[in-house]
């Protein structure tokens, strides 16, 4: 009997080797088969006849195979061409595909088939241009070409044709109907009142829609449940939160005023706004619990070493937490500087060091300690905080740069070393990572958050280009020029060498995309059409610059210039001297993967050349331009890119001329959603499925139904409960 416990392995048709291959797709058991939600929708609902065809459009039509194929292209000889002559009884249109002639291994003349795709002018006339191809067979195969048909992610050896056969029968079949028994978890007042479809029914209109309106309610049903639940686990933990108690630590006006008339500059306005604010916050006796947005370059650094002598004052120790080495070695450099003069001792503690002792103002102590007492005022380091080898004494605030979320566990293992008695520490995330509103009121509403919004006065804006393959020589000829004036360049590359694997090559093939977000049909707000055509790019060659060829590449470019490489892969201490002789000058030009993207500070390293700019999120991309303009030099980001790709081009170009992190993370959460927004999975970040990050209306109905039943209290809803727990054992959210 299955249920959605069962294992994959367990279903017809899937072996050993079929289960590994799901297993890449995240799926183990046939829940995470339901779960697996399809990226986009075909609709064969509206099939033409061959005389309804025009040029310059997109179509759909049943016909039989007279006539099919392959030859190799006269000129280029790699290159096959298949054809294929279709008829619906009345007219024939010829169909032609490039590099495809597996197309010709899976059907022959006679067959019935459904062709979809772009129209355009061939040698006779009309012509489908790498359409999509489907065989009509028996009728239990007409799931791939009747209705709206549902496109999986999929991976090698599991295309969507064997996904819709595999979930099928979920949906259809009465034994597994009501064998599978999916439970309902959201009260029925919350169903009623939004007139959402019943759980069962939206997971069923998802995979396979009975109409576009029905495809429609199920997105919004299951969109609204990914928020909701996301809300409802992070607003109970803000509700146990305020179960604890803090230290309070008093505002010192006096103190503050002499620590910023040290400074050889003045705070910007939305620096002293979220000074403010924070003061305001550990002077209480509930936790802090707040997140510092600010663009690269903005003060984060110096927002926090403030509230650390502030904590300092009051007789409490503070905490900086760093996800890399890099970025705890600079604060550590940049705090200490700044709080010299207030006789704060501050400590540095990494994996690396963990071992052979600390250090304090820069000196290795206590090299042979099993157990390392922490007595300095501030402790900067990576994971090794939490080692059990550390212990502290007065732990009143914890900040934590660039890891976005500190969970409940975390402060527990923090509240049982901080060496206070019934008390928890202040918390203060930081990122320069510019998240918009919709989206941290999504990610992170169990935080207050503070914004800084400006980069202090004086600084120079950074100038921004994008290049195109046609232009690269007068961009060498411009790096060579400004290197000879003295300044230095970063050179970023997606991948360390060619050994990196790329990722599967998508097929080639025009395909109608029905595009349904949150009861709209749009892909860039498309008014016109529920269908938006779109191509998959297809190429056989990877050409991603990498760091080690590009940097003997640059080495015949440059042959005058000392050039060096830096990747993940190098020790630490390598990197420490790579870096170190970057800072002093003895190497003009850095190649390196993204592993600078954070932490690195050369104030005068002035131009940023990003390769294959294309592959990265324009989130990403603004982190890399943020290593550069720190200095007295004017800096420059050269974003270079051999892509063809319009929607690529068009936010290259959007990113060259726009300065605002902010602005930049608005358009690319708009247009291409929050997985592209980010670059790559980040850790900490749910993994949305279903719910639009730009539908501010359905993000704000799941917060205040979240609110309501958190009010309530959550332990009124038994299913809601058992849901919680199941996500936040799965996801922690930290």
């Amino acid at each position: 009997m299955l249920n959605l416990e069962t294992p994959i392995f367990q279903l017809p048709g899937v072996g050993m080797k079929t289960t590994e291959r799901f297993k890449k797709l995240g799926v183990e058991i046939i829940k995470d088969l339901v779960y697996h939600f399809p990226r986009r929708w075909e609709d064969f609902s509206h099939i033409k006849t061959i005389k309804e065809l025009k040029n310059g459009e997109s179509g759909t039509i049943r016909g039989q195979i007279w006539d099919l194929g392959t030859k190799k292209a006269w000129k280029r000889r790699r290159m096959s061409i298949t054809t294929m002559a279709v008829s619906d009884g009345e007219s024939t249109v010829s169909a032609i595909w490039f590099n495809q002639p597996y197309i010709t291994n899976n059907l022959k003349i006679g067959d019935q088939i459904i062709l979809s795709g772009k129209i355009g002018f061939g040698r006779r006339g009309l012509q489908f241009n790498n359409p999509m191809v489907e065989k009509l067979e028996e009728e239990a195969d007409l799931i791939h070409t009747r209705g709206i048909i549902p496109i999986y992610s999929q991976t090698d050896g599991l295309n969507s044709k064997f996904l819709r056969k595999i979930i099928y029968p979920f949906f259809t079949k009465t034994e597994h109907v009501s064998s599978l028994q999916i439970p309902e978890y959201l009260p029925l007042d919350i169903i009623k009142r939004n007139d959402f479809l019943p759980l069962a029914d939206a997971l069923r209109e998802i995979h396979f829609p009975s109409s576009r309106e029905l495809l429609v309610e199920a997105r919004r049903r299951l969109g609204f449940d990914e928020i909701f639940l996301i809300q409802l686990s992070l607003l109970s933990q803000k509700k146990e939160l305020e179960k604890f108690k803090a230290p309070k630590i008093k505002f010192n006006l006096e103190l503050t005023k002499k620590f910023l008339a040290t400074l050889p500059f003045e705070m910007t306005l939305s620096q002293k706004k979220s000074l403010w604010e924070i003061l305001q916050d550990i002077e209480k006796e509930n936790p802090m619990n707040r997140l510092l947005e600010g663009d690269v370059g903005s003060g984060k650094t110096l927002v926090a070493a403030t509230t650390c002598l502030m904590a300092h004052d009051a007789g409490y120790q503070s905490v900086i937490m760093c996800p890399t080495e890099i970025l705890a070695q600079q604060h550590y450099e940049t705090i200490s500087k700044l709080l010299s003069e207030f006789g704060v001792s501050v400590s540095l503690i990494t994996g690396r060091i963990q071992d052979s002792g600390f250090r304090i103002q820069g000196k290795i102590e206590n090299p042979k300690s099993k157990i390392f007492n922490l007595q300095s005022d501030i402790i900067i380091g990576t994971h090794a905080l939490f080692s059990k080898k550390v212990k502290y004494k007065k732990i009143g605030l914890v900040i934590v740069d660039e890891q976005h979320r500190f969970g409940v566990e975390q402060r527990k293992i923090l509240k049982e070393k901080s060496g206070l008695k019934n008390l928890t520490p202040h918390f203060l995330s930081m990122t320069a990572t510019p998240i918009p509103r919709s989206l941290a009121l999504t990610l992170y509403g169990d935080l207050d958050i503070s914004i800084i919004d400006e980069l202090p006065k004086g600084r120079k804006p950074i100038v921004s280009r994008f290049v195109d393959g046609t232009k690269r020589k007068k961009a060498y000829e411009f790096i060579a020029e400004k290197v000879k004036e003295g300044g230095q360049v970063f050179v970023v590359c997606s991948l360390i060498s060619r050994e990196n694997k790329p990722p599967p090559l998508a097929r080639s093939c025009h395909t109608i995309r029905l595009n349904i977000e949150a009861g709209k049909t749009s892909k860039q707000e498309n008014k016109n059409s529920d269908f938006v055509e779109t191509k998959h790019a297809s190429s056989l060659q990877d050409d991603r610059r990498t760091v080690m060829e590009e940097a003997e590449r640059l080495k015949k470019i440059f042959p005058d210039f000392q050039i060096a490489f830096l990747h993940g892969r190098i020790k630490s201490e390598e990197k420490e001297k790579i870096l170190q002789d970057f800072k002093n000058k003895k190497t003009q030009i850095l190649v390196s993967t993204s592993v600078i993207e954070v932490g690195i500070d050369i104030p005068n390293a002035n131009i940023m050349v990003v390769e294959n700019a294309d592959r990265f999120g324009l989130a990403q991309l603004h982190q890399f331009r943020g290593r550069v303009g720190r200095g007295e030099r004017q800096a420059y980001c050269l974003v270079f890119s051999e892509s063809r790709n319009p929607e690529a081009i068009e936010r290259l170009k959007k990113f060259a001329g726009t300065n605002s992190g902010f602005e930049l993370a608005e358009f690319d959460l708009k247009n291409r959603g929050p997985g592209e927004f980010w670059g790559a999975e980040q850790s900490g970040f749910p993994q949305l499925k279903i719910a639009n990050l730009w539908d501010q209306s359905l993000i704000k109905l799941a917060r205040a139904e979240a609110q309501t039943i958190i009010d309530e209290g959550l332990e009124k809803y038994d299913k809601l409960k058992e849901k919680i727990e199941e996500i936040n054992t799965i996801k922690h959210w930290e």
